[in-house]
């Protein structure tokens, strides 16, 4: 009897959905079938042309490094989306590496690095959107939103951003963007952040979304860049266990806190060092 139950076990087995159901490769995708893709593989979606990799039903996509829109002039997008939908990289993902790329994790899709980079190299654009309640972007290291290229992370209805670093414009003639929005939208930082580091950043914190940082966090870093934060609304909030520097090195930074945005930091310096320009605005009933 147990021999037959065994069996019967691996028949089925056999059988079963394999967790790559979901995966739907289209255009120009390096390795064609991603459903052969492992940890050590080095994928690319738009490497020369235009792909993309859809994800979902639970499917779980892998591999070690993700390039979308790889190649100067190429296109590349993925979406994750749906419940227990993963794509993990055991190293970093690239969204705009020289090209155009587009990353979409909604309705409960998860996206594990070791760090990402929107928008890697002069010339390149990167978007990403994380969106709805359990989606998730993973880093263990830094998240770089405009690196040397043209980078924008938004994060809304409930969608969750975690990374041990953080630089906004990190790069002299890129930009960087971020916006966390709506009830439950939250970008969790254990390390530094930097908005305008040697590039233009802003990042803009509205509706109820929620940013908290560890370290320290720096508002135009460096001279000759600028960076900007607006915190707006009820139950907006930005929390900052350690220091935080408005206009630092020289580098040009604003923050706005407005219509009951909130702000708490354990120290604040509003222009530091020579030729730095430091403003901060607080304004509306409940800002503080």
């Amino acid at each position: 009897m147990f021999k037959r139950i065994v069996v019967l076990i691996m028949f089925v087995g056999l059988y079963a959905p394999t967790a790559h159901a979901g995966i739907v490769p289209s255009g120009d995708v390096s390795p064609a079938d991603p459903a052969t893709w492992m940890s050590l593989t080095w994928a690319y979606i738009g490497k020369t042309g235009v792909g993309s990799v859809a994800v979902d039903a639970g499917s779980d996509l892998v591999s070690r490094y993700g390039y979308i829109g790889e190649g100067s002039g190429s296109a590349g997008a993925v979406t994750v989306s749906g419940d227990g939908s993963t794509w993990t990289n055991s190293s970093g993902l690239y969204v705009g590496y020289r090209g155009n790329g587009r990353l979409d994790i909604t309705d409960g899709g998860a996206v594990i690095n070791v760090g990402t980079i929107i928008g890697n190299a002069p010339g390149s654009t990167g978007v990403a959107m994380i969106s709805g309640v359990g989606s998730t972007l993973t880093n263990s290291y830094a998240l770089k939103v405009g690196y040397r290229g043209d980078g924008t992370l938004d994060i809304a209805d409930g969608g969750a951003v975690s990374s041990a670093g953080g630089i906004i414009g990190n790069w002299s003639g890129c930009t960087g963007a971020v916006t966390v929005s709506g009830d439950g939208s939250t970008w969790t930082n254990s390390g530094e952040l930097y908005v305008g580091d040697e590039g233009n950043g802003t990042l803009d914190i509205t509706d109820g979304g929620d940013v908290s940082n560890r370290y320290y966090c720096y508002i135009g870093y460096r001279s000759g860049f600028t960076g900007a934060v607006t915190v707006s609304d009820a139950g907006s909030t930005w929390t900052i266990r350690s220091s935080l520097y408005v206009g630092c090195f020289g580098g040009d930074g604003t923050l706005d806190i407005t219509n009951g945005g909130d702000v708490r930091s354990a120290g604040c310096t509003i222009g530091d060092f020579s030729g730095s320009t430091g403003a901060v605005t607080v304004s509306g009933a409940g800002s503080t």
